[in-house]
């Protein structure tokens, strides 16, 4: 049924090698503990097949775990106003995670979140990360763990974000940027440095040995860059595109 779909194609073209490799379930659940309104899963990659860890996985997205070797009823839950959207995502960050060059490889530290709404108005954060590799080095095996958060944030639209020592990488590969490094100038992130500890734009001139207006230049600048109306928008939005690492 869903052979020729997309994101199964993008699974399924990558050179794998012929050891096929392992993951143990009870070390995963030790590493990734998780709460009562958290389901843990692990895709395995070369085979585009979804492995359900938890006793749970159906209460909290309502998906029937009895399909072996269908990945895509993860995305199939959404709502109607956000299943095109998770789909996209989805279809985005692997492309960009299976292209990325051998010279900067996904560490497991490095975690792609989203959240969506469901078809029954749950809120779902859905957040994935490497777990292993093959011996041709190919991204292997990812774990992921979606959260009912439903009551417990103020949801308004799909949203994503990257973390991690990879994470601006991610973010430029996911959006086909070529120039990330020179989106916001090194002054303009050494202001929103100080942004993000609270500082007025005359402690920021004084702190940084520039003009007031010049401050205030900048951080216009931000604004529009970041097409962000405020300042501490801006600051949340830089940290989430990973602009502050190696900064």
């Amino acid at each position: 049924m869903y052979a020729q779909d997309p994101i199964v194609k993008l699974h399924l073209s990558q050179h794998y090698s012929d050891d096929d490799g392992d993951f143990m379930p009870d070390d995963i659940l030790k590493r990734y503990p998780t709460l009562s309104n958290e389901a843990l899963y692990v895709v395995d990659c070369k085979y585009a097949q979804l492995e359900v860890l938890t006793n749970n996985f159906k209460q909290i997205t309502g998906i029937d775990t009895n399909h072996k070797n269908e990945i895509l009823p993860l995305l199939e839950h959404a709502s109607r106003n956000d299943d095109n959207m998770l789909y996209e995502y989805s279809h985005k960050l692997l492309s960009a995670c299976f292209g990325i060059d051998s010279s900067n490889k996904f560490v497991q530290d490095d975690i792609n979140s989203c959240i969506y709404k469901t078809h029954d108005d749950r809120i779902i954060l859905k957040s994935a990360g490497l777990l292993s590799r093959d011996s041709s080095e190919q991204i292997r095996y990812t774990v992921g763990k979606l959260t009912d958060v439903t009551g417990l944030v103020d949801y308004t639209k799909f949203n994503y974000k990257f973390t991690g020592p990879n994470s601006k990488k991610t973010f430029a590969l996911f959006n086909d940027l070529s120039d990330l490094e020179y989106i916001l100038s090194k002054r303009e992130l050494q202001i929103l440095v100080l942004i993000g500890k609270g500082m007025l734009s005359k402690e920021i001139a004084n702190n940084l040995f520039i003009s007031f207006h010049t401050v205030q230049t900048h951080r216009k600048n931000i604004h529009k860059k970041l097409e962000t109306s405020t300042s501490m928008g801006a600051y949340n939005k830089a940290k989430d595109m990973g602009l502050f690492f190696n900064n």
